[in-house]
């Protein structure tokens, strides 16, 4: 069985919705399906458009394009940044315990490390005991 790739997030709908640059038509060919939840999860990070990610959830029976047209005309025009989300495995936590790092750091610090050096750094963290 061929596991089949999942196509990363492009962010389009937020992006519309932030920077105002272009309204998306609903059943445009090429477009992704909205997703409220997610949309609704993004704009909820940010305490100008909090209010409005919540009243969304509220109403959450509408349909996908009043919300949509909701949160397009009523949330201003503005830069706003999420936060990039690293992925956490084992290697991460204990660069990040050793060297003390945040997560970009750690994250800049794992593209430079070798094997051999992850592994010692995993020989030193060890702490035994049962696993």
């Amino acid at each position: 069985m061929i596991k089949k790739e999942k196509e990363p997030y492009k962010w389009q709908w937020e992006n519309s919705i932030n920077s105002k640059d272009r309204y998306i038509e609903f059943g445009a060919a090429g477009e992704p399906a909205y997703e409220s939840r997610r949309t609704n999860k993004s704009l909820s990070n940010h305490a100008d458009t909090i209010i409005h990610a919540n009243e969304m959830n509220i109403s959450w029976h509408l349909d996908s394009k009043l919300q949509y047209d909701y949160l397009y005309n009523t949330i201003r025009k503005k830069k706003r940044r999420f936060k990039h989300r690293y992925e956490k495995d084992e290697y991460f936590t204990l660069v990040q315990q050793y060297y003390k790092y945040s997560d970009p750091k750690t994250h800049a610090a794992l593209a430079v490390l070798t094997k051999e050096q992850l592994s010692i750094i995993k020989r030193k963290m060890d702490k035994g005991g049962i696993r």
